[in-house]
């Protein structure tokens, strides 16, 4: 087992959490307080990965999203050593890459923590973001 897998091994067994399993592609699936994080090893360095959201379908609410987006995730810059970025199909999605040669379990355990807690705080940005778009054909009618 790879150091990455044994990190992660451990965080399980110190969480509670059912041991993990690596699918197909070496991808393991960590389900934290009902996130879903992505961690796989690729040349020597882990890498954490969640779907934060689907672009906006409507081409006049996706520049506004994305503005605010980039704008909260530069005034968090110094704070976060998470990035976002795009997947192939299009979704937002929130990284960060591990140098795991030299990571104990104490930094290990630490890295995911706060990656866990940016994803919390990117998740309910996100959702916040997209509850004030309202859809095209909303009307509001007062008396």
């Amino acid at each position: 087992m790879s150091k990455f897998g044994l990190l992660l091994k451990e965080f399980c067994a110190e969480h509670q959490l059912e041991e993990l399993l690596p699918d197909e592609k070496g991808i393991y699936l960590l389900l934290i307080d009902d996130m879903e994080i992505q961690c796989f090893e690729k040349f020597k360095r882990g890498y954490l990965t969640s779907q934060l959201a689907t672009l906006p379908a409507t081409a006049d609410a996706l520049p506004v999203f994305l503005k605010d987006l980039m704008n909260h995730a530069l005034f968090r810059i110094k704070s976060h050593s998470c990035s976002l970025g795009l997947d192939q199909d299009s979704n937002i999605i929130l990284f960060q890459q591990l140098e795991i040669d030299n990571m104990n379990f104490m930094e290990f355990n630490t890295t995911l923590e706060h990656y866990t807690n940016c994803l919390e705080e990117y998740s309910r940005f996100v959702r916040a973001e997209t509850a004030q778009q309202a859809p095209a054909d909303f009307m509001i009618i007062t008396p």
